[in-house]
């Protein structure tokens, strides 16, 4: 299969980048410890923050830590600004069971093998039984023969289908590779397969996205369906809900969301939690905290 051929390419990058990576091994703190950073993710950064913008930066730190603090249970945010690539964490590092907000790298790998002529979004994947799987999706009450790769990523996004998330994987090798080979292209580091991930390593695949959306059709349309999924709340409030492309996740006690918010001034918001009260309720004040904080950015000067 020509993700044989793609995998192999991987690997031989993992060799030239190995003193790049590091394992993304941090694990998730039973302390209430605020973690506070402020990093330049100088890969995506357009231009040298003003002193008007670090002031800004510092305020929306002050926003992130006040809703913070009043969280009973586990929290990580991360807002990066896309106009400076200035980035702003509580908790950042801090590992979560990614649930399915970790569907957005898997389209993006396969966005990237369709670009690569490796697949090709007309290509028909047959349905086998081992690819079921309950809970979110559609794919699970109405099996057909098969599918093309262009309805699965659709569906995987749109209604955050289980099934489709499992055929999409079976294209690149299996769950594990395809955790692996995404860690290694978007992010540098080394994973042991597992869904999981960090709040600020979450906003780097989605600057990657938003940077490189110009040029990849593949990237466009996720991007379209984040916007048209169907779970129009957490980070989609009242407020943001035409404003922000995003994808929720769901497992047991960990609910989560990560979006691009495309006002006046762009950026991104990820937030993970675990084992915390109206979760749902909590991620939808943040939200709105930091929307209300970013009316107040500053004005460009001539």
């Amino acid at each position: 299969m020509k993700w044989l051929t793609t995998s192999a390419v991987i690997i031989t990058s993992i060799f030239w980048y190995f003193i790049q990576l590091q394992p993304d091994s941090s694990q998730a703190s039973d302390t209430k410890t605020l973690k506070v950073t402020v990093n330049d993710t100088s890969d995506y950064k357009k231009k040298t923050p003003t002193t008007e913008e670090k002031q800004f930066y510092q305020t929306m730190q002050t926003t992130l830590e006040n809703q913070a603090q009043q969280i009973d249970g586990e929290i990580a945010v991360t807002y990066l600004d896309l106009a400076t690539g200035q980035e702003t964490s509580i908790n950042g590092e801090q590992t979560f069971v990614a649930a399915s907000t970790t569907k957005v790298p898997l389209v993006m790998l396969i966005s990237d093998q369709i670009a690569a002529g490796n697949l090709s979004w007309e290509q028909e994947i047959p349905y086998q039984e081992a690819f079921f799987e309950s809970g979110t999706g559609t794919i699970q009450n109405d099996i057909q023969p098969d599918y093309t790769v262009e309805e699965l990523t659709e569906l995987v996004i749109t209604v955050s289908d289980n099934i489709a998330k499992n055929m999409l994987y079976d294209l690149v090798g299996g769950y594990e590779t395809g955790v692996k080979d995404w860690y290694v292209t978007y992010l540098k580091r080394l994973s042991n397969g597992e869904n999981t991930i960090s709040s600020a390593n979450m906003a780097k695949l989605l600057a990657i996205l938003n940077a490189h959306a110009a040029d990849n059709q593949g990237y466009q349309n996720l991007i379209k369906d984040m916007q048209q999924t169907i779970f129009n709340e957490r980070l989609a409030t009242e407020n943001t809900v035409n404003q922000v492309a995003h994808k929720i996740g769901t497992n047991d006690t960990y609910v989560h969301d990560v979006g691009i918010f495309y006002g006046e001034h762009p950026y991104i918001l990820t937030v993970y939690t675990n084992q915390v009260t109206d979760a749902e309720m909590v991620i939808s004040t943040i939200s709105d905290a930091v929307w209300q904080t970013q009316m107040n950015y500053p004005k460009q000067k001539n």
